[in-house]
């Protein structure tokens, strides 16, 4: 009986153990998006420490406090260059840019608008909105990811005069699909984000 109870001891300690590790491992890595093109995870972990992220597959890493990127090629390590990132992990999957017949400007580049990044993968963009200067009317050819850097809401408008709004918070990533036709306004707070074309 005694050495039942010892057992059953361990096996008690064990699995609280292994509990409180799988709900910190949980805390640290969450699953933000997936499809056939990319997996968008949120990580929370210690600088240096391995990246939740396949190594089969490109990695485009965005420090939430900064916005610096980083392009991790796949079979590279994955070690964290932040405490709290975006991870978007490249599939390969291919879409091709659709063509633009609107008679509007691509989505990028834009006015005020800072390439950060651009390989065969991906082209990465750090842009500002700034109150009572919305961007020109615009078309988007490619699929992109969208992660912001503050907190705010903008309006996007349609060539309709259709109007949207739509809050967001620092960290959020999106996916967007191409062929959407708009501008975009600040209407409250403020507004930075890198968005990521996917080539």
């Amino acid at each position: 009986m005694k050495f039942q109870g010892h057992l059953w001891a361990g096996m008690t300690l064990a699995y609280v153990l292994f509990s409180g590790i799988a709900a910190a491992a949980d805390g640290a890595n969450k699953l933000v998006f997936e499809n056939e093109r990319v997996t968008i995870r949120e990580v929370n972990v210690a600088q240096g420490a391995p990246l939740p992220a396949s190594a089969t597959f490109d990695v485009v890493s965005i420090d939430l406090s900064s916005g610096k990127l980083d392009y991790l090629p796949k079979g590279g390590p994955r070690n964290a260059a932040a405490a709290k990132s975006i991870l978007i992990e490249l599939k390969d999957a291919k879409v091709a840019p659709l063509p633009n017949a609107s008679g509007y400007p691509d989505a990028f580049p834009r006015p005020a608008v800072k390439k950060v990044l651009e390989n065969a993968r991906v082209v990465a963009w750090d842009y500002t909105w700034t109150p009572g200067m919305p961007p020109p009317m615009h078309f988007h050819t490619k699929e992109l990811v969208v992660v912001f850097l503050a907190d705010g809401t903008l309006q996007s408008i349609a060539p309709d005069g259709e109007k949207t709004d739509a809050a967001h918070t620092h960290g959020l990533a999106k996916f967007q699909s191409s062929g959407r036709l708009h501008t975009e306004s600040l209407v409250k707070g403020m507004a930075r984000a890198i968005v990521i074309e996917l080539n």
